[in-house]
């Protein structure tokens, strides 16, 4: 029977471990909420002309109007600028490197 006493310090060491693998992890998580939520901001903006016109989508918030465009457009850069922003911290909070793309494609017609 092996039995492993750990020393106060070393107790403290392992939460601290467990903390900062944890952070990342969240940091992670919200940013990839916050990015499809932008997502889908994008294409309520994108689409607002059209959806307009639709049943079952003219009551969302930018196609009826309750919220301009423009500011929904600034909802969008707002919540992505965060998600990446959430993504490049994770990476670095974490040791890890990875390449954080963003492409929005607006059809002007």
């Amino acid at each position: 029977r092996l039995t492993i006493i750990l020393s106060q310090s070393q107790q403290q060491q392992q939460q601290a471990f467990r903390s900062q693998a944890v952070l990342p992890l969240i940091a992670a998580s919200a940013s990839v909420y916050l990015g499809y939520g932008a997502g889908m901001a994008m294409n309520d903006c994108a689409d607002a002309a059209v959806d307009s016109l639709h049943p079952a989508k003219r009551d969302r918030a930018i196609s009826s109007g309750a919220i301009s465009v423009r500011n929904g457009w600034i909802f969008c850069t707002a919540i992505s600028t965060m998600s990446i922003a959430l993504a490049w911290g994770a990476c670095l909070a974490s040791g890890t490197s990875a390449t954080v793309t963003s492409v929005v494609g607006i059809d002007g017609g």
